[in-house]
């Protein structure tokens, strides 16, 4: 097969993948306002980041040659997803952008290029509700201002983070 005709079929599936991928974000739209009504009713913050959504999402991704290739497809995607639903519910006034050094129980953390998968292994293991996450950023929710103290401090003097 000449080169030419494989990027025809190259365009081709993109413009394919494209369309399924504008569905997926009209549904995290959807998705995004559902918790925002369900938050509300609950009188809670929405929870952005559902680790066992995303492992069961990960989990379906059936063996084969190129199954890293589309697990990591399907991370970065999720991560799309999280970061579109994030900006519409703070465009709703759920979430504010000013969290450091705030009354707010939602806190940010800037994390330094490539720390990201060390950084959420730490978030993972303290008492808060992962927002959203995304390469340079992760936003949380805590009950106690201490414990969100404490997890910023250790991304910071572990080498994680921009910021305390």
């Amino acid at each position: 097969m000449q080169l030419n005709q494989i990027r025809k079929q190259i365009n081709e599936i993109d413009t394919v993948i494209e369309s399924l991928l504008e569905k997926r974000m009209v549904c995290a739209s959807l998705v995004a306002e559902a918790k925002e009504q369900s938050a509300k009713e609950q009188e809670s913050v929405p929870v952005i980041f559902v680790k066992e959504r995303e492992d069961e999402i990960l989990a379906a991704v059936n063996s084969g040659e190129h199954t890293d290739a589309v697990r990591y497809l399907m991370q970065e995607i999720m991560g799309t997803s999280r970061r579109h639903q994030y900006r519409l519910l703070t465009q709703h006034g759920v979430f504010s952008e000013s969290v450091n050094g705030s009354s707010s129980k939602v806190y940010s953390v800037l994390i330094l290029p490539g720390k990201l998968t060390e950084a959420l292994q730490i978030v993972c293991r303290y008492q808060v509700q992962i927002l959203s996450v995304d390469e340079e950023k992760i936003f949380f929710y805590v009950d106690e201002v201490l414990e969100a103290q404490a997890l910023c401090n250790q991304l910071f003097m572990e080498h994680i983070s921009k910021n305390t």
